[in-house]
């Protein structure tokens, strides 16, 4: 059977060299001061016969590829994507990699991208590469008013379509259910004809609201954390706690909801932190060590788990491997476990992981057997996987936990799962980490019990 470190390792060597840019990966960016945004201009369309539907079309195809990066936030620096000619996202828009080249060349035309990095490579195996382009969202902003002004919609990739219709004599008939609305992925959402994208979103978040009976406390609980502790120069720090919808290719149908509390400051580079930390005279750091693992057993068992057990190690034993446990072994279960916990079904984790690793030399069938194990080690050590809700629970305790701490009369950082903060003279690390974990234990209790309240 394949080890745990082999497919961790197949998965990184294949991220190394593709060129897609996944959605929920993070951007680089580059800073504005080294480049110029070019004007945006036009396509021209071609007056010779049959040519008019050809210029739209490939606009249709262009809106599509842009729209899966214009969420990217607009700011003073500029996000850079690599665009792979053989990508399989851009496959199924474009049909070849000459296609796929051509738009490229369009797309710098009109300047919605400019090329960062011309360092490429092919048929290197796993040291792969591709062009990194600079994208400019404000001129891709304009584009797609344009697409609209001129009733040009995005190209539907059929392979990601949705259908929420059901058939009743004969007649598609929408249906709806509220309580469908859960922060989850592979959702199928569909947004009445009626009804716009953005009073669909209200519409959704309501239902939220209505279905998470804690989200309404926590949000009020944001809202007075920034309005009392996040002005003036630590404004950069202020938490941002919303529902994010991603919607299919045709706009059609929200697919996936998710939420987490983080900051503008989350973007930042590991090396580039410290910066941060000396900026805010940030002196003390906690991490929630198995962040997700330890919240679904804390959840599952109804009292916060404090015990300084490394719970990628329980999950590796109830696997019953025979390689050891060592540091690169927890690295691979750390990044292997978000798949196992993540992924919808156990068939649909064993396909995700086998598309996302190297293959060469081996069978989807190598890989059944372990990832499915995890998968019932990661069950067995924690008990019920929540998927997307348990970034829910993660971030209302540690906000929390973040609360008594700016009450206390510090700065501090909310990193995800790290708290950084500013010590008190004399404060050692060790008493810093007590007074996080007692904190915890005081959140935790306070998020079960918000989470079982009526709606009123």
């Amino acid at each position: 059977m394949i080890s745990y470190l082999e497919i961790a390792k197949r998965i990184k060597d294949e991220e190394e060299s593709n060129s897609d840019l996944e959605l929920d990966d993070d951007f680089d960016f580059a800073d504005t001061p080294n480049f110029k945004r070019p004007s945006f201009k036009f396509l021209p369309c071609s007056t010779a016969k049959g040519a008019r539907k050809k210029w739209r079309d490939g606009l249709s195809k262009i809106f599509t590829f842009v729209s899966q990066y214009q969420d990217v936030r607009i700011s003073k620096r500029c996000p850079l994507i690599r665009i792979s000619t053989r990508g399989k996202m851009n496959g199924y828009i474009w049909g070849s990699h000459t296609a796929v080249g051509n738009a490229i060349k369009d797309m710098i035309e009109m300047g919605l991208i400019e090329v960062h990095d011309y360092r490429y490579r092919f048929n290197c195996g796993k040291r792969n590469r591709c062009r990194i382009y600079r994208f400019y969202s404000e001129n891709v902003g304009t584009f797609i008013d344009f697409c609209l002004e001129n009733n040009i919609k995005p190209y539907v990739i059929k392979e990601h379509e949705y259908d929420e219709t059901k058939k009743q004599n004969g007649k598609a008939v929408y249906e709806f259910d509220r309580k469908k609305v859960l922060f989850k992925q592979n959702l199928k959402l569909r947004k009445p004809e009626i009804m716009g994208e953005s009073d669909f979103k209200d519409f959704l978040e309501d239902c939220l609201f209505r279905n998470y009976p804690q989200l309404s406390f926590y949000k009020e609980l944001v809202e007075g954390i920034n309005a009392e502790y996040y002005s003036g120069w630590l404004k950069d720090l202020k938490i941002k706690f919303k529902p994010k919808f991603r919607w299919s290719t045709t706009r059609e149908h929200i697919t996936s909801i998710g939420i987490r509390a983080a900051t503008k400051m989350n973007n930042t580079k590991r090396d580039d932190r410290d910066f941060i930390l000396d900026e805010y005279g940030l002196d003390k750091r906690k991490d929630i060590r198995a962040s997700v693992p330890r919240v679904t057993l804390s959840i599952n068992n109804g009292e916060w788990f404090s015990k300084d057990i490394d719970l990628y190690k329980e999950i590796y034993k109830n696997c019953h491997q025979d390689e050891p446990f060592t540091d690169k072994m927890r690295d691979a279960i750390k990044t292997l476990f978000m798949r196992a916990y993540f992924d919808s079904t156990e068939k649909n984790m064993v396909n995700h992981t086998w598309q996302k690793m190297n293959q060469d030399g081996i069978a989807k069938e190598d890989i059944d057997e372990p990832m499915r194990k995890l998968r019932n080690a990661i069950k067995e050590t924690c008990g019920d996987i929540y998927k997307k809700e348990i970034f829910l629970a993660e971030s209302c305790i540690y906000l929390g936990v973040l609360k008594r701490l700016l009450e206390s009369g510090r700065r501090c950082w909310l990193l995800y799962d790290c708290f950084y903060s500013e010590g008190f003279e004399g404060e050692t690390d060790e008493e810093y980490s007590q007074i996080i974990d007692e904190y915890l234990v005081e959140s935790f209790n306070e998020y079960m019990s918000r989470s079982k309240e009526e709606i009123r």
